[in-house]
Protein backbone atom coordinates (compact mmCIF):
# COMPACT_ATOMS: atom_id res chain seq x y z
CA UNK A 1 0.00 0.00 0.00
CA UNK A 2 2.67 2.15 1.04
CA UNK A 3 4.19 1.34 -2.66
CA UNK A 4 1.54 3.53 -4.76
CA UNK A 5 2.19 6.67 -3.30
CA UNK A 6 5.97 6.63 -4.19
CA UNK A 7 5.43 5.18 -7.56
CA UNK A 8 2.82 7.93 -8.05
CA UNK A 9 5.33 10.99 -7.49
CA UNK A 10 7.79 9.32 -9.66
CA UNK A 11 5.62 9.51 -12.65
CA UNK A 12 4.48 12.81 -11.82
CA UNK A 13 8.52 13.99 -11.42
CA UNK A 14 9.55 12.11 -14.91
CA UNK A 15 6.17 14.21 -16.17
CA UNK A 16 7.13 17.36 -14.66
CA UNK A 17 10.65 16.69 -16.60
CA UNK A 18 9.27 16.25 -19.98
CA UNK A 19 7.09 19.20 -19.75
CA UNK A 20 9.87 20.95 -18.84
CA UNK A 21 12.13 19.31 -21.68
CA UNK A 22 9.51 20.28 -24.07
CA UNK A 23 9.06 23.79 -23.27
CA UNK A 24 12.86 24.08 -23.50
CA UNK A 25 12.92 22.74 -26.85
CA UNK A 26 9.92 24.90 -28.06
CA UNK A 27 11.59 28.11 -27.08
CA UNK A 28 14.96 27.39 -28.24
CA UNK A 29 14.13 26.24 -31.88
CA UNK A 30 11.86 29.44 -32.12
CA UNK A 31 14.72 31.30 -33.17
CA UNK A 32 13.75 34.54 -35.50
CA UNK A 33 13.66 32.54 -38.78
CA UNK A 34 16.02 34.62 -41.23
CA UNK A 35 17.65 34.17 -45.13
CA UNK A 36 21.13 34.72 -46.26
CA UNK A 37 21.84 36.59 -49.16
CA UNK A 38 25.19 36.33 -50.91
CA UNK A 39 25.74 38.54 -53.70
CA UNK A 40 28.56 39.24 -55.93
CA UNK A 41 29.11 41.76 -58.68
CA UNK A 42 31.13 39.75 -61.18
CA UNK A 43 30.89 42.84 -63.72
CA UNK A 44 33.62 45.55 -64.43
CA UNK A 45 31.15 47.95 -63.18
CA UNK A 46 29.74 49.66 -59.85
CA UNK A 47 26.59 48.63 -58.96
CA UNK A 48 24.65 51.03 -57.31
CA UNK A 49 21.25 50.87 -55.32
CA UNK A 50 21.29 46.70 -55.26
CA UNK A 51 18.24 45.56 -52.73
CA UNK A 52 16.48 42.65 -51.88
CA UNK A 53 13.27 42.89 -50.93
CA UNK A 54 10.46 39.92 -50.51
CA UNK A 55 7.62 40.47 -53.18
CA UNK A 56 5.40 43.19 -51.01
CA UNK A 57 8.42 45.42 -50.24
CA UNK A 58 7.59 44.23 -46.25
CA UNK A 59 11.35 43.27 -45.93
CA UNK A 60 14.83 44.98 -47.21
CA UNK A 61 18.53 44.31 -47.05
CA UNK A 62 18.49 48.38 -47.43
CA UNK A 63 20.18 49.77 -50.79
CA UNK A 64 23.83 49.22 -50.96
CA UNK A 65 26.87 49.41 -53.87
CA UNK A 66 28.94 46.74 -54.74
CA UNK A 67 32.20 47.52 -56.57
CA UNK A 68 33.46 45.44 -59.32
CA UNK A 69 34.61 41.90 -57.99
CA UNK A 70 33.12 42.55 -54.53
CA UNK A 71 30.99 39.92 -52.43
CA UNK A 72 28.75 40.64 -49.56
CA UNK A 73 26.24 38.65 -47.48
CA UNK A 74 23.30 40.27 -46.61
CA UNK A 75 19.99 38.49 -44.07
CA UNK A 76 16.33 39.13 -44.97
CA UNK A 77 15.14 38.80 -41.13
CA UNK A 78 11.28 37.48 -41.08
CA UNK A 79 10.22 37.71 -37.64
CA UNK A 80 8.18 40.44 -38.32
CA UNK A 81 6.90 39.20 -41.62
CA UNK A 82 3.03 38.76 -42.62
CA UNK A 83 1.84 34.69 -42.15
CA UNK A 84 1.90 34.19 -46.32
CA UNK A 85 3.50 33.08 -49.34
CA UNK A 86 6.01 35.05 -51.53
CA UNK A 87 9.50 35.24 -53.42
CA UNK A 88 11.98 37.88 -53.55
CA UNK A 89 13.16 40.43 -55.31
CA UNK A 90 16.65 41.39 -56.52
CA UNK A 91 16.53 45.34 -57.62
CA UNK A 92 19.30 47.21 -58.86
CA UNK A 93 18.99 50.59 -59.75
CA UNK A 94 15.40 51.99 -60.23
CA UNK A 95 14.94 49.97 -63.63
CA UNK A 96 16.53 46.16 -63.25
CA UNK A 97 14.21 43.92 -60.82
CA UNK A 98 14.57 40.15 -61.17
CA UNK A 99 12.21 37.96 -58.80
CA UNK A 100 13.54 34.66 -57.56
CA UNK A 101 12.67 31.69 -54.67
CA UNK A 102 10.00 31.03 -52.45
CA UNK A 103 9.28 31.62 -48.99
CA UNK A 104 6.32 29.78 -47.20
CA UNK A 105 3.67 30.82 -44.17
CA UNK A 106 6.36 33.72 -43.83
CA UNK A 107 9.11 31.63 -42.94
CA UNK A 108 12.07 31.03 -45.97
CA UNK A 109 12.53 27.17 -47.43
CA UNK A 110 16.31 27.45 -48.05
CA UNK A 111 18.90 28.65 -45.80
CA UNK A 112 20.49 31.04 -48.46
CA UNK A 113 20.74 32.22 -52.11
CA UNK A 114 23.91 32.81 -53.82
CA UNK A 115 23.45 35.51 -56.83
CA UNK A 116 26.01 36.20 -58.83
CA UNK A 117 25.94 39.41 -61.18
CA UNK A 118 27.37 39.22 -63.82
CA UNK A 119 26.89 42.06 -67.15
CA UNK A 120 24.66 39.28 -69.21
CA UNK A 121 22.91 37.74 -66.59
CA UNK A 122 22.26 36.77 -62.67
CA UNK A 123 22.99 33.14 -61.76
CA UNK A 124 20.74 32.54 -58.73
CA UNK A 125 21.53 29.61 -56.80
CA UNK A 126 19.42 28.41 -53.24
CA UNK A 127 21.57 26.35 -50.67
CA UNK A 128 21.10 24.26 -47.82
CA UNK A 129 18.00 23.74 -46.59
CA UNK A 130 17.07 24.79 -43.33
CA UNK A 131 16.45 21.67 -41.24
Amino acid sequence: MNRFPALLGQKLNSMVWLAVAILLTSLLSCSSPSIEMQIQNSTSAELLEVEITNHNNELSTGKFSLTPGEKLTKRLDFSEASVMDGSYILSIGSDKKRSFGYYTNGTPLEKGYHLEIRSDTIIINSFEQKD
